[in-house]
């Protein structure tokens, strides 16, 4: 196994460890294990020995408070998820009012963006009109976050926005870096 060189600094107070040690709580458990005292004046490597013997253990309030997290972390996964789409929609939005702002027009609100995009760009030949329905779809989408009409979205489902949002990034960084 590889040892990293970065130096991680855990500080707390000695009644709290002390704590997490009698309860076999896995953050002390993983300190007393990997970690590496730069000044210890009797504690540190005592209980290091301890868990070496086995006799830092978890005990079953530890273990059932542990558990108990996990549906809300499986809930706030999902919450992640969603405000991924919307940063990916915050993403084609600013990307698209750079080329606008660079093209010489005031960026409208985002919900007239697709229709300025069609009128400046996709009329002009400069987009294709399919990047200015990347817009509309974002926007409607992100709109459906917000107001809970959408309540999940699948991994697959987010993979395949990602997708469409970097092309669309990709499409505007060719028109902003246009002489």
């Amino acid at each position: 196994a590889r040892i990293s060189k970065k130096l991680h600094v855990t500080s707390m107070k000695f009644t709290s460890f002390w704590e997490y040690a009698r309860a076999g709580d896995p953050i002390v458990v993983n300190i007393l294990r990997d970690g590496v005292s730069l000044i210890d004046y009797g504690f540190f490597d005592p209980m290091q020995a301890l868990l070496g013997q086995g006799r830092i253990r978890p005990t079953p309030e530890a273990i059932w408070s542990y558990f108990a997290r996990a549906p809300s972390t499986i809930h706030n996964s999902k919450w992640h998820v969603m405000q991924a789409v919307v940063d990916l929609y915050w993403a084609v939005t600013d990307s698209a009012h750079a080329v606008l702002m660079k093209m010489g027009e005031i960026p409208p609100s985002p919900d007239h963006m697709a229709d300025m995009l069609d009128e400046k760009l996709v009329k002009r030949n400069l987009l294709d009109k399919k990047h200015a329905n990347t817009v509309r779809e974002f926007y409607k989408l992100q709109k459906m976050v917000i107001h809970r009409e959408i309540r999940e979205i699948t991994g697959a489902e987010y993979d395949h926005y990602k997708r469409e949002a970097e092309e669309f990034v990709r499409e505007m960084q060719k028109l902003v870096e246009l002489e």
